[in-house]
């Protein structure tokens, strides 16, 4: 299907290129084609973590040489009517192709769009509860309202936003060509003349249902199960009964978000506090245990030097407690003073055995680790059938950006995490109590936490003798309990534009 998905996008972008071309106002429209070609290395046998993350899954783990071509074509129909086509790869990966309609506030896309779903409007992010740019774009369909529109009656103090769109997953995974819903809904109250700020809050959801298991058995497909997903109803589990399995509702996950920002003067400030949630009943506002908060500072455009500030703190070491997801035969009801009704898993399912991941990336936090990254640095152990191995963690992150001078532009990003595994791996399987609990000795990668130290510089120089050149220069150095490593990537890039 996600084949489909590029065939309908080609065929509409030839049918948009020639038509516009076409056009006798040639004017409205506008072309930027970038080509460039770089190379990597490390002092590991891997690449530094922020060389490789957040790159839009475009990154080989090992050091390359690489070459990149990005495209993007606009044509303005009207005044208030956009077409717009998009298309980026790095050596052999075509991580970018899309085609995009927009009439005033609303997006039509067709195809794999590099969109940040959620949270701060920045670059300097790394904790994310959304859709990050961590994997490759998921190919989709898209219906989006693009910006707040005020809500009618309500004197422009309640505005409004969101998106619904249908994604295709990769055929080589466990649940083969599965499907993902996302809805997102945002309500922002602007109150900055009556109260002193503006108050946000946001409601993202995503789910994995369809697709085939292994062995070709296709999933079960209600008349009802689109629905199902769409309100999310789900079912629980049991490894041991093929109707269950059968008939469950598809992995549902997300987050509830609240922003509150203020102007003074030129200056900008926001502050977000994001929960993210593995089931219906975990959809909160607030959760003092699992949540992230982050403070962005943005500063008047005539200050150079420093132009943007972020800071974040996230903890989801405790996804309700060690206790089993639910009851089973082998243990009562509360067992080692835990409850049922813990261990969420973040971006792991018992179904969806592939987790929250597109071509083995995670889609959302970034630093929620995935067994094929740690295998970089950590001899091979147990993973009970999961691909995310490290999601029990807390975090500290601060990044800056701005101008060395009208050329040069940086970026710094320095990050703090504390690794714990996860408690499938701490007690030897979803669904038991082993491990750690009956064996002191027992040999963890992530017992007791691991601390492990990111960091990053990038610098890029433009137009140099007025030249329409760019020159990309990333240096990153990870240190910690798991591993040592730095790196550095070149970039040399030609762009073109034309009005």
């Amino acid at each position: 299907m996600a084949l489909n998905v590029l065939s309908l996008f080609l065929g509409l972008s030839i049918i948009f290129l020639t038509t516009s071309s076409l056009a006798q106002k040639i004017e409205n429209d506008s072309l930027s084609v970038s080509v460039g070609t770089g190379a990597n290395i490390s002092s590991n046998n891997f690449l530094p973590f922020y060389l490789v993350h957040n790159q839009w899954g475009m990154v080989n783990e090992k050091s390359n040489i690489f070459t990149t071509i990005k495209l993007n074509y606009e044509y303005l129909v009207k005044s208030d009517w956009l077409l717009k086509v998009g298309l980026r790869s790095r050596n052999s990966i075509l991580a970018t192709y899309y085609f995009q309609t927009t009439y005033k506030s609303i997006d039509f896309i067709l195809g794999a769009e590099p969109k940040i779903i959620g949270g701060l409007d920045t670059d300097l992010k790394i904790n994310h509860f959304g859709l990050s740019s961590n994997a490759l774009p998921l190919p989709m369909i898209k219906f989006r309202l693009n910006k707040f529109v005020p809500v009618a009656k309500t004197r422009n103090y309640i505005w409004i936003k969101g998106e619904l769109s249908h994604g295709y997953f990769e055929s080589n995974r466990y649940m083969s060509n599965a499907r993902l819903h996302h809805k997102n809904l945002y309500l922002k109250f602007k109150l900055e003349k009556l109260i002193g700020f503006n108050l946000t809050t946001g409601f993202l959801h995503f789910a994995q249902y369809k697709g085939s298991k292994p062995f070709g058995l296709q999933k079960a497909n209600k008349p009802n199960s689109f629905w199902d997903v769409f309100m999310i109803r789900e079912q629980n589990y049991e490894f041991d009964s093929q109707t269950i399995e059968e008939n469950g509702n598809g992995n549902h996950l997300g987050m509830t978000e609240i922003i509150i920002d203020r102007h003074f003067n030129e200056h900008h400030l926001s502050l977000n506090y994001q929960v993210p949630f593995e089931n219906k009943e975990d959809i909160k506002l607030i959760n003092i245990k699992d949540f992230l908060v982050s403070l962005n500072w943005k500063l008047p455009q005539k200050n150079e030097f420093v132009k943007e500030l972020q800071i974040e703190y996230s903890q989801i070491k405790f996804q309700d407690g060690a206790g089993l997801q639910q009851p089973t035969k082998n243990y009562p009801t509360v067992y080692n003073n835990s409850k049922f009704g813990g261990r969420n898993d973040y971006y792991n399912h018992w179904l969806y055995r592939s987790g929250f991941t597109y071509h083995n990336k995670v889609l959302g936090n970034p630093l929620i680790s995935t067994y094929q990254w740690t295998q970089n640095f950590i001899p091979s152990y147990q993973t009970y059938g999961f691909p995310v191995i490290n999601n029990r963690i807390n975090s500290i992150h601060a990044a800056v950006s701005g101008q060395l001078s009208k050329k040069i532009a940086y970026s710094l990003f320095l990050t703090s995490t504390l690794n714990f595994g996860t408690y499938t791996g701490l007690f030897e399987g979803l669904d038991n109590w082993e491990g750690t609990i009956d064996d002191p000795f027992f040999d963890y990668p992530f017992k007791g936490g691991k601390w492990q130290h990111y960091s990053y510089l990038s610098v890029e120089i433009k137009d140099i003798n007025n030249f329409p050149i760019l020159i990309t220069t990333k240096l990153a150095f990870d240190f910690g309990d798991l591993y040592t490593n730095s790196g550095l990537e070149l970039c040399l890039s030609y762009i073109v534009k034309t009005p």
